[in-house]
């Protein structure tokens, strides 16, 4: 199986948050980084190679990890959300 991997840099500006990560969904991703940051999802830039079908290994748990590592990086570098 492949390893999930996911990197998040907060931007300064306007509140953006840049993702690199391999998944089978991209959109997926930024609908949960947006809603666990509470910012629009225009503000989410997600990066991805696409990843290969078959058992769905890529299409749920980045998403978890991009948000988790989105707050961690967000409480990182002070930028506020609200």
């Amino acid at each position: 199986m492949e390893t999930q991997s996911v990197l998040v840099i907060p931007k300064t500006e306007d509140k953006e948050m840049e993702i690199y990560v391999s998944s089978q969904d991209a959109a997926l991703e930024q609908e949960k980084v947006a809603s666990t940051l509470g910012i629009p999802k225009n503000r989410i830039m997600c990066h991805m190679r696409r990843a290969g079908g078959g058992f769905g290994g890529k299409m749920t748990k980045p998403a978890l990890l991009a948000a988790v590592a989105a707050v961690a990086a967000n409480n990182s570098t002070g930028i506020k959300t609200e």
